[in-house]
């Protein structure tokens, strides 16, 4: 109930509105801080009152920074004789945060990102409303509006105490006193209020769109400044017109004089994250010819000429031919061209500054070079990277005036960047015997870009230096010239830079100097360091049975880190990282059979690749390159290789040809004991992509498992082989056994008819035998009878058995015809007519039995043999 009650009234004092009135024409009360642009620890401010004790207050002022003399500018300092931070409210240029410590250090907040870019040079709106009730705050800047908790130990409210000194421009570290130049504050507040308690909604909006405001119980302002305060130091009042503090933002123009082509001029104004400048009314023509004032002369070519336009005529599908912005490719809204000039032609196409007219456009040819005004809708900041983490000089720029006729980069604390007569020098108001020249390389080369720069009296211990200075955001990568592209397009095999710098230095591995490549990366903690291994059989050739090899064709994935290393630039697609060094730590794998035996390896082909698995780290200004940086701990590396394996496999062949083989070979990590480093299986550890079938194995199974070897780490990949019978029983069981069946078949001739069966079931033997000598010296030979050797010797003892039946029923059936030729012989007698015996009644012969027998018996013995041939098969198999 009462964190509900205490909502309610945050809330209302937060968000009920009160009148005001709109007038932008009021003078303004402003100071302005370092007006001589030196550092100091002597120019600040101090107000007269004090503040009471508070426990809630609004701070509203606008603000115009012109250096930063370190990461943070002092807004408020108040000390009390106890505590030297008992209200500090600064803001953090480069993080663009605000933060605030109060009540001796008990409380503290830092809000969130707030403002976008380095807020050099431009005006901020700023309101602070800190309830120390309720250990909540809010800010506004502009059109934003943050909000938060106040960080305490307690969790209980905090209260600012009373008799202090107000100090503006200087942070105290003691009680009126111990300030540092380097904490000074430079450049311009205006409008400044301390509000006691919470001011109001609508007052603070109107104050932040510079629109009259009333905010009650005003403790600290700048409101009869001569009698309220106190300066010192190169301290100045004025006032400006609130229309002029908060006036939208037009276009800035910067003037780069000397002689550059149409295409030349609009690279370099986009390297600054600008554009050819092209007024769009009569204030900003007006503003161009200011500027060129004093470099007409200088900017003056052929055809009296000064300055390129950021427009050219374009002929229209009707055949028209009219005027569009080169940049955004729209009609001309304003022009100003002197009178005839106004009508493109294909000879005349772009347009210039008039030499002899201030402000009057012309039209000619497009050849000519001369100088360029860039145009930018907010102050673009520029970084300058490669430098030391000690050094002194300034790491952001902004583009403010001009020196020498040139743009001046001016840095957030103390340095700036300007022309001489032949270079670029770098200087500082803060260390006075720091400075810097730039070694230029060519005519007309200016600092942006990768450039090489002496540097004198800094920290850092190289002198000569390479140094970018880029406009580039943060998801771009900066060409050696100063173009702008995608981070993506870093290293992506096509040239994007102008000067193809996109594509140099493209390793993607950093090692240290002193990384040792036979050293294997470190152990986690105890544990061995982890080699993923994947292993996908592409090919199997087909199985050598007569001398038991397999020969197949795999890709070895290994994948593991090591943090010793760190990677850049990397890509999505993993075949953009490809490492070219052979300086890295691999594996060395060594493949033996399953008896130990090395196997026959042939390398195909390698690829070694990083895979990027996490975001990068934070940027490293200090690093003149902006590859982004992947550490070795969360990013992997590859190694793909593509094998010809060859390994003898001692096959069982006793159930051939209706075996199944396990054929085994074994993948083993030398050099390093499994304490360091251990083979881990990836995902199913192994596949296989190739066709199942083969010439006479089918592949059944493959699978992976462990097998290290004394004290090192090995893998087995195991192939489960069955073999494809079918081939076998169609040109070997079925003809064999057709061969049995003819000769079986001779049982059925006429018994008379011998040489007929005879001649069958030898030509039956015969091709048993013919047979049998062709498959078998088309099958290993082995020591044992295989399944395949028992059913031809059988079959062959089959057929031979009904020869030796066939010449034994023949036997008999001889033996048989010459008593059959006693017996029936007629006895003759004296009488006309011989005599016949009356016929006795026979037993069966001999000859009718066996044969008899062999057409039951035979059969019965082929069907016994064959289902225990069968069963034999199906028990070894």
């Amino acid at each position: 109930m009462i964190q509900a009650v205490k909502g309610f009234i945050l809330y209302y004092l937060l968000f009920c509105p009160t009148t005001g009135t709109q007038d932008r024409r009021r003078e303004v009360p402003a100071v302005v801080f370092q007006t001589d642009g030196l550092p100091s620890n002597s120019s600040f401010a101090r107000a007269v009152d004090s503040l009471p004790r508070l426990d809630a207050l609004s701070l509203c002022t606008h603000i115009r920074l012109v250096q930063s003399r370190e990461a943070i500018m002092p807004l408020l300092s108040y000390a009390t004789p106890e505590f030297s931070d008992e209200l500090l409210v600064y803001l953090h240029v480069i993080d663009g945060r605000f933060q605030m410590v109060c009540c001796g250090g008990a409380g503290r907040f830092e809000s969130d990102k707030i403002q976008e870019n380095v807020p050099m040079f431009i005006w901020l709106h700023f309101c602070a409303v800190i309830d120390l009730r309720l250990l909540m705050y809010k800010i506004y800047l502009n059109d934003r509006i943050i909000s938060g908790e106040i960080r305490t130990s307690t969790n209980k409210g905090l209260s600012i105490e009373e008799g202090g000194v107000i100090i503006l421009g200087q942070e105290q570290d003691l009680y009126g006193e111990g300030f540092s130049a380097s904490q000074s504050f430079e450049g311009i507040l205006a409008d400044y209020n301390i509000v006691f308690g919470i001011a109001d909604t609508h007052s603070i909006e109107n104050f932040i769109k510079c629109d009259s405001y009333s905010f009650e119980d005003v403790i600290v302002s700048f409101e009869n400044f001569s009698q309220k305060w106190s300066v010192n130091g190169s301290v100045e009042s004025t006032s400006y017109q609130a229309n002029d503090i908060c006036q939208t933002s037009n276009s800035t123009f910067v003037v780069f004089a000397e002689f550059r082509s149409l295409e030349d001029s609009a690279k370099l104004c986009n390297k600054l994250k600008g554009e050819i400048a092209l007024p769009k009314n009569d204030q900003q023509n007006k503003e161009l010819v200011e500027l060129m004032e004093t470099k007409k002369k200088r900017c003056t070519v052929g055809w009296n000429v000064c300055l390129w336009l950021g427009a050219r005529g374009y002929r229209t599908e009707e055949g028209r031919w009219v005027y569009k912005s080169i940049v955004t490719n729209e009609l001309l809204n304003y022009t100003n061209f002197r009178s005839g000039f106004n009508n493109p032609v294909s000879t005349s196409e772009c347009i210039y500054f008039d030499s002899f007219a201030a402000g009057i456009w012309v039209q000619y040819p497009c050849s000519f070079k001369t100088c360029v005004a860039c145009s930018f809708k907010t102050r673009t900041v520029q970084r300058l990277r490669g430098l030391c983490e000690d050094s002194n000089i300034d790491r952001y720029y902004v583009i403010n005036g001009e020196y020498n006729g040139q743009p001046l980069f001016s840095g957030v604390s103390h340095t700036v960047i300007r022309a001489t007569n032949t270079t670029w020098e770098l200087v500082d108001s803060f260390y006075p015997g720091l400075n810097a020249s730039m070694l230029a390389t060519e005519r007309h080369q200016n600092p942006v870009g990768l450039r090489r720069w002496k540097i004198n009296g800094d920290k850092c211990e190289q002198t000569a230096i390479e140094l970018l200075l880029t406009a580039c955001k943060a998801d771009q990568y900066t060409c050696n010239d100063g173009t702008c592209i995608d981070k993506m397009q870093r290293c992506d095999l096509q040239v994007n830079c102008p000067d193809q710098s996109d594509e140099r230095l493209c390793s993607p591995v950093v090692m240290p100097g002193d990384y040792i490549k036979e050293v294997p990366p470190a152990r986690v903690g105890k544990k061995a360091a982890p080699v993923q291994i994947e292993v996908n059989i592409l090919s199997l050739q087909p199985v050598d049975t007569m001398n038991m090899f397999l020969t197949l064709t795999l890709i070895i994935t290994l994948v593991w880190k090591d943090p010793r290393v760190n990677m850049e630039s990397l890509n999505y697609d993993e075949n953009l990282n490809v490492i070219r060094s052979d300086e890295l730590w691999q594996p060395n794998l060594l493949f033996e059979d399953e008896y130990h035996s090395e196997a026959t390896l042939e390398l195909l082909t390698s690829n070694f690749q990083v895979v990027m698995e996490s975001e990068p780290l934070a940027d490293d200004i200090t690093r003149v390159r902006e590859d982004e940086v992947y550490p070795g701990t969360r990013n992997s590396l590859k190694l793909i290789q593509s094998f010809s394996l060859q390994y003898a496999c001692q096959m069982n062949l006793v159930a051939y040809p209706f075996d199944t083989q396990s054929c085994t070979f074994l993948i083993r990590l030398v050099d390093v004991p499994n304490d360091f480093v251990k083979l881990e299986h990836a995902g199913e550890g192994v596949t296989y992509s190739g066709p199942p079938n083969l010439r006479e194995y089918a592949v059944r199974k493959v699978d992976m498992f462990s097998d290290d070897r004394g004290n090192f780490s090995g893998k087995g990949i195991r192939l489960v082989l069955e073999n494809l019978s079918g081939f076998y029983v169609s040109t070997t069981y079925i003809p064999t056994f057709l061969m049995v069946a003819i000769c079986y078949s001779t049982f059925y001739y006429n018994l008379d008819d011998f040489n007929d069966r005879i001649m069958v079931s030898l030509t039956a033997l015969l091709v048993l035998a013919t047979l049998f000598t062709q498959i078998t010296a088309t099958t290993p030979k082995t020591a044992y009878l295989k399944l395949l050797d028992v059913w031809f010797v059988s079959t062959i003892l089959v057929n031979f058995f009904i020869v030796l039946v066939l010449v034994t029923i023949n036997f008999f059936k001889i033996r048989e015809g010459f008593a059959d030729f006693n017996m029936d012989t007629p006895v003759f007698s004296i009488t006309k007519h011989p005599v016949h015996h009356p016929p006795e009644e026979k037993t069966p012969r001999m000859s009718l039995k066996i044969n008899y027998y062999s057409q039951v018996s035979i059969p019965v013995i082929v069907a016994f043999f064959t289902i225990m041939y069968v069963a034999i098969a199906l028990w070894i198999m």
